[in-house]
């Protein structure tokens, strides 16, 4: 019951502002990650930037791969002009990208497959960027395996095969165009899928095999240990992921499941520990080489993309769609942010003159229930801290018009709201599918959030997506909310206990000049919502009171404020306020746990006002 004023500040609290981008547009965002130690011991990690575009004719992805190194902190194009164009209607043309691999570690000298686009020959393949490789017309390489035995004996996983270091390629039938992997120890083990999707091993490079799983799957991922007795593999089953061990050189018999995951499994191993990290969702696992879960375990912000593991060290790389970290046993630290899609922003649109109206349903003890209208708007805008320019939001249903200041943070998609004298995380207009948010307003900390599903909806004219979310752990008498891209909250509803709910409903809205709803509904609201014309100082509430209270003032303009707080002798007992303040309306809190009970006066003072009143404190 105590937040039930607060609902309404709540509900309206997440939003910000943008304009409408769009929707066949993919904004740059990661793809992949994987890493190498080079000569000199520093770790280099190589992903890539996706982005797609489609303006009026054309169609236009960008693919490119960059490196990042970690002793220089220089993220930097490692294979560029990764493009496809096409105009709508006809062919495309430039070309893309598809796979890439390295000697020895060595990124400098590297091996990559391209699709020329407009053309029916099938992919290309350079070496180190400048050399143009033949006769490779076998559809489109993914994978390169390079033997450690012998530099010129390279395969791709679609059964291409060279014997002088890539320059000219030839179809290898013995493996059905299927291969796996290439063991690290002898160029003469090979893992493949056969006709029938199972994996065979062959000891002499395919002049016999045999079965060594005889599940059928689509897509495999090797990771060998250097002995080359333990290999680990992430294997796709239709939807279904799963991380199995061979403790056996990956013979009949020996491999044994581990995990299973809905979501994408990545792995990498420390052979210095002898560790293996297998990550999906926003889980990090770490097993040993026979398979035994170790007490280390990462538990990440977003879904994972891609991860590598250091060897030797406590640190671990991963990648989500728009960032990359740096992880340790400690904690974890960002090394590379990419901007979120400005899109997002859509989700909570905030800008002057924005304002909703919701109808509300109160349902109370012995039946009694009741309904409304409540309203909020955007009155403005300010710069706070480190010159960050934050809006202000009035709810016209906190009778004092109490004013909140909040921001959209394009970098990262987080929302915050200006508390006191720093931010405080509000929401996330990034979330992947079952991310959780903490959600805070008022200084109350509301029950996790979790999105649970997105669909298509229609408000007014507007067709656009609709995201649920559930509280956790809450569930009968949890919050429950729906957000409309290109409008903010639709709905909310807030069940304390059995006994009580309050529901806000979306009825009206004016988004960025244009209305939606009943828009009859936004002229009336309208003249209702204010800041503050002059100077005041309310009585405090509860009064008297045991232990704290609070006070709210208004301000008409900004200004250095002070509220404090004297005995009947006139001793400075409580400094509650001493800062500058946007023109706006506030409460402050006071407890008074260590004070004596008796009378007291607090007395507000900005510029040439000051007023005084009197509060009891009774215990």
């Amino acid at each position: 019951m105590k937040l039930m004023k607060y609902a309404v500040a709540l509900v309206l609290s997440f939003l910000t502002f943008t304009n409408l981008c769009t929707a066949q547009t993919v904004y740059p965002q990661c793809n992949n990650l994987r890493g190498i130690e080079d000569s000199n011991g520093n770790t280099q990690l190589f992903y890539r930037i996706y982005s797609y575009s489609v303006d009026e004719r054309y169609y236009n992805t960008k693919y490119d791969i960059r490196r990042y190194d970690t002793a220089k902190n220089l993220d930097t194009i490692y294979l560029s002009n990764s493009e496809s164009y096409s105009i709508v209607g006809f062919t495309d043309f430039g070309f893309i990208i598809n796979g890439y691999q390295f000697w020895k570690n060595d990124f400098s000298k590297f091996i990559y497959s391209w699709t020329d686009y407009g053309s029916d020959i099938g992919a290309n393949i350079r070496r180190f960027g400048e050399i143009n490789c033949k006769n490779y017309a076998m559809s489109y390489p993914c994978r390169f395996y390079i033997s450690s035995q012998n530099d010129n004996l390279l395969y791709t996983d679609i059964g291409g095969k060279s014997v002088n270091g890539g320059m000219t390629w030839s179809a290898d039938t013995l493996f059905n165009g299927h291969i796996s992997a290439l063991s690290p120890l002898s160029d003469s083990v090979l893992y493949f899928r056969d006709t029938a999707n199972r994996l065979c091993k062959t000891i002499d490079r395919g002049n016999s095999a045999y079965v060594v799983d005889s599940s059928s799957a689509l897509v495999d991922t090797f990771a060998f240990s250097a002995d080359g007795n333990h290999i680990f593999r992430v294997t796709r089953y239709s939807d279904t992921y799963k991380f199995l061990v061979s403790s056996n050189a990956g013979e009949p018999r020996t491999w044994r499941s581990y995990d299973t995951s809905n979501n994408n499994m990545f792995i990498s191993l420390d052979d210095i520990s002898k560790h293996v990290y297998v990550g999906f969702g926003k889980t990090i696992k770490v097993y040993d080489y026979e398979g035994n879960l170790q007490a280390e375990f990462y538990s990440l912000k977003k879904n994972l993309i891609g991860m590598y593991k250091k060897p030797g060290t406590n640190k671990l790389y991963a990648a989500s769609l728009y960032e990359i970290d740096e992880l340790t046993p400690e904690g974890s630290s960002v090394i590379k942010q990419i901007a979120v899609p400005p899109d997002l922003a859509q989700w909570y649109p905030l800008a002057k003159g924005n304002m909703w109206i919701y109808h509300t349903y109160y349902r109370g003890r012995s039946g009694y229930s009741s309904s409304g209208y409540d309203s909020m708007a955007v009155v403005g805008d300010t710069t706070l801290l480190h010159g960050k320019k934050y809006f202000i939001t009035v709810s016209y249903y906190d009778l004092t018009n109490i004013p909140t200041y909040e921001r959209y943070d394009t970098l990262t998609g987080n929302l915050y709201r200006f508390i006191d004298t720093s931010e405080v995380l509000i929401n996330q207009a990034y979330v992947d599918l079952n991310d959780t948010l903490q959600q805070y307003f008022m200084g109350y900390s509301l029950p996790s959030a979790i999105f649970t599903f997105e669909n298509d909806v229609s408000f007014g004219a507007l067709q656009a997506k609709e995201r649920t979310f559930a509280s956790i752990g809450q569930l009968p008498y949890g919050n429950n909310s729906r957000v409309i891209k290109g409008i903010g909250f639709s709905y909310f509803e807030d069940h304390e206990d059995m006994f009580y709910s309050m529901e806000y409903g979306l009825v009206a809205c004016r988004i960025n000049g244009v209305g939606y709803g009943d828009t009859t509904l936004l002229g009336v609201k309208d003249s209702k919502i204010n800041l503050p014309g002059s100077y005041s100082l309310y009585q405090n509430y509860p009064n008297p009171f045991n232990p704290s209270t609070s006070i709210t003032y208004s301000i008409p303009k900004a200004g250095q404020v002070k509220l404090n707080v004297y005995s009947v002798t006139g001793k400075l007992v409580a400094s509650l306020v001493d800062e500058y303040k946007q023109a706006g309306n506030y409460t402050v809190n006071f407890n008074a746990q260590n004070l004596a009970s008796g009378v007291y006066f607090y007395r507000l003072s900005s510029g040439s006002f000051v007023e005084n009143k009197k509060m009891i404190l009774l215990k």
